[in-house]
């Protein structure tokens, strides 16, 4: 056999470091193009009141409206709600009572 020569035997080297080179440069380079999608995709939320909490969960911001406002309106409606569910009620066992009453 011939004596291969130093160059035939760090070919085979050079073309590796060459392939996984390429791997890296593709892989940093997505990589890349991911950050700036979450970049992007997180000031487009954040224009429209979206954003992700550390745990991962979704919150939506108000715009000028504080928590305690918020809370504010929530239970007023709530108390109507009540009210109304009342009334009604009140009103069906006073019909209820008439009724038994006059048949009486």
């Amino acid at each position: 056999m011939a004596p291969s020569s130093a160059f035939s035997q760090i070919l085979p080297l050079i073309l590796t470091l060459a392939i996984v080179a390429g791997i890296g440069f593709v892989v940093y380079q997505v990589y890349l193009l991911a950050l700036q999608f979450r970049d992007y995709t997180a000031q487009r939320m954040e224009r429209k009141n979206l954003a992700f909490s550390k745990d991962g969960g979704l919150r939506l911001n108000l715009k000028d409206v504080s928590d305690e406002t918020y809370l504010d309106q929530t239970q007023s409606w709530f108390v109507k709600a009540w009210e109304l569910g009342v009334e009604e009620e009140n009103t069906n066992r006073k019909r209820k009572k008439g009724t038994l009453r006059k048949a009486a």
